[in-house]
């Protein structure tokens, strides 16, 4: 990334795109491809060159943050259980793991989850999306001071 612009408007755009997606997940509890998809690719390309993480860690971060929403969907399946996860939160982890790599990936999930259990607590389809969403927003304010 050559300037400092350029890295405000990035974050920005990305910053963006979690809050459209918190408020439709609030909502209605659906994460739409339609910015998740976009979202993963785009993070991958941000980080071709170290953006925010090295390529190989936003790359570790996309196939890790899918595959373990995905198994824990597929286990419940399996269970005879409802999902009590969507896949468009795999999705999701998916893409904030191609955008800050799998060293965020458990703050994610604990962030996400801290916030759900506060903000809807009596509420029986928590949104996780907006956990995941607002959790990474923090993660992008705190910068060097988390330990990813």
């Amino acid at each position: 990334m050559s300037s400092i612009s350029e890295k405000i408007a990035l974050l920005g755009a990305f910053s963006a795109c979690l809050a459209i997606l918190a408020i439709v997940d609030h909502r209605r509890n659906l994460l739409p491809d339609s910015v998740t998809l976009p979202l993963a690719g785009s993070g991958l390309l941000v980080n071709m060159h170290g953006a925010l993480a090295d390529f190989s860690t936003a790359l570790t971060g996309l196939a890790a943050g899918y595959a373990a929403i995905r198994l824990l969907h597929d286990l419940q399946l399996a269970a005879g259980r409802s999902p009590g996860i969507g896949l468009g939160d795999a999705k999701l982890l998916a893409a904030l793991g191609a955008w800050l790599g799998w060293p965020a990936l458990p703050f994610l999930v604990m962030g996400g989850a801290m916030v759900m259990l506060v903000f809807y607590p009596v509420r029986r389809e928590k949104p996780f999306g907006t956990g995941l969403a607002v959790t990474a927003v923090v993660i992008l304010l705190a910068g060097d001071e988390l330990p990813i």
